[in-house]
């Protein structure tokens, strides 16, 4: 039985506190493993049964943050997705635990704040790019989808009543979001 086998076996309480034990190290894995850990890691908050997640919350971000930094060494995926599922992640903690400025995984201000940091952009540049985006080059559209999926979080929260903090450009981003590809 592998490494993921035995992860599906495992009820949610089980699995919680299996991958807060001990995870495989980059190269126990191939990437398709490691993509095949991450889903179960995102069953477990979209499941059914949140009071586990609710319960358990901090195992189950530290082991999804050290599951996506494995999954970057080995090949799995790119820093561009493990941040985006990290934020998307946090987010959905949000939705189940309740936001905190006691930590960061679930403080809306500095999710928005990494959001920002993250936007490989200026907002004038995206604006621009935005109006003919269907006459762009394949890597600049795809430039302008990772934005809006690092966006999608952000509006999300804010459909929630979160306060992402004072700074305008966020509530820029958001607005901008719906012209982008």
């Amino acid at each position: 039985m592998t490494y993921v086998d035995e992860l599906c076996a495992l009820d949610v309480k089980q699995l919680i506190t299996r991958l807060g034990e001990r995870l495989p190290e980059p190269e126990d894995l191939t990437p398709g493993e490691w993509l095949l850990v991450i889903a179960v890691h995102t069953s477990q908050i979209s499941g059914v049964n949140k009071l586990p997640v609710k319960e358990n919350w901090q195992v189950l971000d530290k082991s999804y943050s050290a599951v996506l930094a494995s999954a970057v060494e080995a090949g799995a995926i790119d820093r561009h997705e493990q941040i985006l599922r990290q934020i998307n992640f946090s987010v959905a903690l949000i939705f189940i635990v309740g936001a905190s400025s006691k930590f960061d995984a679930l403080n809306p201000v500095l999710i928005a704040s990494a959001v920002l940091q993250e936007i490989p952009m200026s907002l004038t540049r995206a604006r621009r790019l935005a109006k003919n985006w269907r006459e762009l080059e394949p890597d600049q559209i795809q430039e302008l989808q990772y934005i809006k999926n690092l966006v999608r979080p952000l509006d999300l929260l804010v459909e929630r009543g979160n306060d992402l903090g004072p700074d305008p450009a966020i509530k820029q981003w958001i607005e901008l979001r719906p012209d982008l590809p």
